[in-house]
């Protein structure tokens, strides 16, 4: 083999490992939005993982145990307790607040 194939392939290997160290050693934990309430209305809010699929009010309708849906009252909630997202366009594999209500 050459001395420019070795010295490549060497340059190759290093940069493979170098960019594997990188990613090894960045922080992996995943940050949660910050929260926003209501102070007067003490809401409870469990932190999901969005999946690809879901959408607002099936999550909501998964993680809560109600007879009826207020669907006005869910955008508001979300909408204070994620004030930098949209709840149309939720991105997989991101941490959002969602209320938690009970009956």
């Amino acid at each position: 083999m050459s001395s420019i194939k070795k010295l490549s392939l060497f340059i190759l290997i290093l940069l493979l490992l170098l960019s594997i160290s990188h990613d090894l050693s960045k922080n992996m934990e995943q940050h949660y939005p910050e929260a926003n309430t209501d102070e007067d209305q003490n809401t409870r809010i469990a932190p999901i993982k969005v999946q690809h699929g879901d959408t607002l009010l099936s999550i909501v309708e998964e993680i809560n145990d109600l007879n009826q849906l207020y669907v006005d009252e869910i955008i508001k909630d979300f909408q204070n307790l994620n004030p930098d997202s949209d709840y149309r366009s939720l991105k997989p594999n991101q941490f959002y607040y969602f209320p938690l209500y009970s009956d």
